[in-house]
C-alpha cells in the first residue's frame, strides 16, 4: 500500500490598517492571495493600506511573520520540516 503525503497545512493571520484614516481590520488569507483590503478611503491622502501577516504550519509548528502593502501575492514557500 502506497501512502500519499498531503502538503502542510499553511494558514494566515493577516491585519491591515490604512496610514491615511487609521481603520483597520483582520481578513482571512492562505498561500496564492492577493491581500486586498477593500477600503475605500474618504481622507484627500487616498489610502496607504499595509499589512501585518503571519503563516503557521499545522504539520510542524514552522511560521513566519511579515509585512506586506496592499494588493502583494502572499506565499510560504513552505514544505514541511525541511524548511525549518
Amino acid at each position: 500500500m502506497t501512502t500519499i503525503q498531503q502538503p502542510p497545512a499553511v494558514s494566515w493571520h493577516a491585519q491591515w490598517e490604512c496610514g491615511a484614516c487609521g481603520q483597520g481590520g483582520d481578513e482571512p488569507a492562505g498561500d496564492g492571495t492577493v491581500l486586498d483590503a477593500g477600503h475605500d478611503c474618504d481622507e484627500d491622502d487616498g489610502p496607504d493600506v499595509c499589512w501585518e501577516a503571519r503563516a503557521e504550519c499545522a504539520t510542524c509548528g514552522w511560521s513566519l511573520e511579515s509585512q506586506y502593502e496592499e494588493g502583494d501575492w502572499i506565499e510560504a514557500r513552505h514544505h514541511g520540516t525541511t524548511d525549518r
